[in-house]
């Protein structure tokens, strides 16, 4: 398995590839190894940016470089806790808010996940044996916003 370092150095690597448009078959490499050594943690994703780098390969011209990126973000997703990390668009509800009021002119309510869930949701229907319920636990760093 691949440490943060040996990430942190192959992401570079592959940066300077397509940076100096080398054969796509270096690419290639690179992303192959990425997908058969790294697993990498959410502090290692968060560090090295390698989510965000592989995330933009996947609108690469070249169609196998898409293709395996695609699949390394895919299978990076689920290494991460839904919920827990912001990977595109951390988003300041009460600046939307204002913006939405005065385009609009409709009246909105911001609310936590977890208090929108607890009003509007079924708990009782999404209740884990253990007792946990994945609407409430998971997803705790989301929000959401609705006319009212």
């Amino acid at each position: 398995m691949m440490d943060q370092r040996e990430l942190d150095s192959s992401i570079k690597q592959l940066q300077k590839t397509v940076a100096a448009n080398e054969p796509p078959s270096n690419a290639l490499a690179i992303l192959e190894r990425l997908k058969k050594e790294a697993s990498p943690t959410e502090e290692m994703l968060r560090s090295t940016r390698a989510g965000v780098f592989v995330g933009k390969l996947r609108h690469n011209s070249n169609k196998d470089i898409a293709r395996i990126a695609t699949e390394l973000v895919t299978k990076w997703k689920k290494l991460v806790h839904q919920g827990y990390f912001d990977i595109m668009f951390p988003t300041d509800f009460n600046v939307v808010e204002a913006m939405y009021q005065v385009i609009t002119g409709k009246l909105t309510r911001v609310s936590s996940h977890g208090d929108f869930m607890r009003r509007w949701a079924y708990l009782e229907d999404t209740e884990t044996r253990s007792g946990e319920n994945p609407l409430l636990s998971y997803y705790q760093n989301a929000s959401v916003m609705v006319t009212v």
